[in-house]
């Protein structure tokens, strides 16, 4: 599934690029639908190739696991991250930004999910150079991120 959503903003586009960089910047805009909470020391400000953990709460209390972002890409252009938790594996992220005037910026937010069955044996472990040994073999989603995903 892919939604996108182009907004003019008043403001010019080095200031909606300086707004982009920050962590507080996602904790607000996505309140009260997603919460973000830093696992160990996720970085305040993002950069190319970073990589940052968050536990992730679906409005603001449906624990939904662990929730991981990379960089891919970060210029007052756009951003594009990877982004992606056990209910939903790929969580492609991209934002254009396009000067219109000295005042205006017009950004495009573009996410593509996909949620769906993934057996933890198939999940990236939590460490690079280790092997993670679940419980017992089972389905990942919950169900609620598949009826999500088709409304």
């Amino acid at each position: 599934m892919i939604v996108q959503k182009t907004s003019i903003f008043p403001a010019p586009r080095d200031a909606v690029f300086q707004k982009l960089q920050r962590l507080e910047t996602l904790q607000t805009i996505a309140k009260p639908y997603a919460v973000f909470e830093p696992v160990d020391s996720a970085a305040a400000v993002w950069t190319v190739g970073g990589k940052s953990s968050y536990r992730l709460r679906l409005f603001g209390f449906i624990p939904f696991g662990a929730h991981t972002i990379w960089i891919v890409r970060f210029d007052p252009d756009g951003v594009s991250s990877r982004e992606g938790n056990r209910h939903v594996p790929v969580w492609n992220h991209d934002i254009l930004l396009v000067p219109i005037d000295e005042n205006h910026t017009e950004y495009t937010d573009r996410v593509e999910i996909r949620a769906g069955w993934v057996k933890e044996k198939d999940l990236p472990s939590t460490a690079p150079g280790t092997r993670s040994t679940p419980r017992r073999q089972r389905n990942a989603c919950c169900g609620f991120c598949t009826a999500m995903m088709t409304i």
